[in-house]
């Protein structure tokens, strides 16, 4: 066991905070009998190596006596070396596919890549902590790799897991491996079916499996396709349950992990049509039980109504338009409304793109739409902000809602703007 750790001139490597002289010791330490050691040798191997993301000239020799380690049964805490394996692989993926800063990156990876007949061997470890830890690694290695090979035996191992809690950190990391590299139309047969993978996780929303592993796999399916499918139509139930319900998904009562919950699933409904989101949301609002979670909901549902409805005069985006963009989250060319004001709406990005990205793609993106006339809503858009409006639980929260959105911020006044006013255009 580590024989080969003292052939290494550490005192020539550099990590994030100066040279890596004592690496030697506190590799050794990961398998000290006492606890306190243990833990402040992975805190300080930990930080060194990957400080902020970064990737440093001793990052690409540490790796292969983690992987000593890992592989070892009598080594403690054997978990935290998986994750900390997967943290690392997760810096290197970005600029190892871009073919940037190249050298230690590269070839840290390269060490990281070399592990995989490890972390897939662990996935059927006793250990439930070093299953999941495995499953962690291994869904860093996402480059250089038969990825349909590894991905069976990812799904395998997600089966076959019996705690629900792991399972839903499996499927968000599956989703995370899979994403942008298998098309969902790929035929069953095709050495990396998209098919396959829809079914899989389709199985994953049957109504026998826990319900945080159901949610988990529709969020992942939409996550990854970002199409409201004839499968994903087949999430609204569950949807507008998690809605009425958060604290049952979230596996607590605590205010925050509930509000977690309800944006994951909003952010999800965001793939959906617009019309049956809106339904959608006005459940969940109807059937709210707190102040916070009544809030997000109708705020989500203002976006809906809102979002981004501005005169498109500027001239760096070409001449002012007379169409409105029906925002579905990343719009396409041809997904136009007509509209007699003169207005157009802006789309919303993905949540991993930046401002930058987004422009890039040719798109608007504005934080703070400009004054919208209620009149202009149709009437069924006005009954939701009506809806909005007459909520007591929303207005438990202390917020600028009305104002984001350009309407009164008297909600005496709004209701008498839309009294005074006649319907307009249905966008739906």
């Amino acid at each position: 066991m580590l024989e080969d750790l003292d052939r290494i001139d550490w005192a020539h490597l550099r990590h994030s905070h100066g040279m890596a002289t004592e690496f030697p010791t506190w590799i050794r330490q990961l398998r000290s009998d006492d606890a306190a050691t243990r833990q402040e040798a992975q805190e300080t191997l930990f930080e060194y190596s990957n400080h902020q993301g970064s990737i440093y000239e001793v990052t690409p020799y540490l790796v292969p006596f983690l992987i000593e380690l890992a592989a070892a049964k009598d080594t403690p805490d054997r978990a935290a070396l998986l994750y900390h394996l997967g943290n690392i692989g997760r810096c290197c993926n970005w600029t190892v596919a871009r073919s940037i800063y190249g050298g230690d990156e590269h070839e840290t990876y390269e060490r990281i890549k070399g592990g995989l007949e490890l972390y897939l061997a662990l996935l059927d470890d006793s250990d439930s902590e070093v299953r999941l830890a495995a499953f962690f690694a291994a869904t860093a290695v996402t480059l250089f790799v038969n990825i349909w090979n590894v991905l069976e035996q990812l799904m395998t191992a997600l089966e076959r897991e019996g705690d629900p809690a792991a399972r839903v950190e499996m499927i968000g990391w599956l989703g995370e491996y899979t994403r942008g590299k298998i098309r969902r139309d790929t035929p069953a047969g095709h050495a990396i079916s998209g098919q396959k993978l829809v079914a899989f996780l389709c199985r994953l929303t049957r109504p026998e499996e826990d319900r945080r592993v159901r949610l988990a796999a529709a969020l992942t399916y939409l996550t990854l396709w970002g199409d409201w499918t004839r499968e994903a139509a087949a999430f609204r139930p569950l949807f507008r349950d998690v809605l009425a319900q958060p604290e049952a998904y979230a596996g607590s009562d605590d205010g925050l992990a509930c509000l977690i919950m309800l944006e994951k699933v909003i952010e999800g409904l965001m793939f959906e049509p617009r019309a049956g989101r809106l339904e959608d949301l006005a459940a969940g609002l109807r059937a709210a039980r707190y102040p916070e979670d009544a809030h997000l909901i109708a705020r989500a549902l203002l976006d809906t109504l809102f979002w981004g409805v501005v005169r498109a005069d500027d001239a760096s985006y070409g001449p002012p338009r007379t169409e409105l963009r029906l925002e579905r989250r990343l719009l396409a060319d041809g997904d136009l409304a007509e509209r007699p004001d003169n207005r157009a709406i802006t789309f919303r990005h993905y949540p991993w793109q930046t401002q930058e990205e987004a422009r890039r793609q040719g798109w608007f993106y504005l934080s703070d739409p400009p004054p919208v006339d209620p009149g202009t809503l149709s009437a069924g858009e006005r009954d939701m902000l009506r809806l909005v409006l007459e909520t007591p639980l929303v207005w438990m929260v202390h917020s600028n809602l009305l104002a984001a959105y350009g309407l009164p911020v008297n909600r005496a006044e709004t209701l008498r703007l839309l009294a005074e006013s006649e319907p307009g255009p249905s966008l739906s």
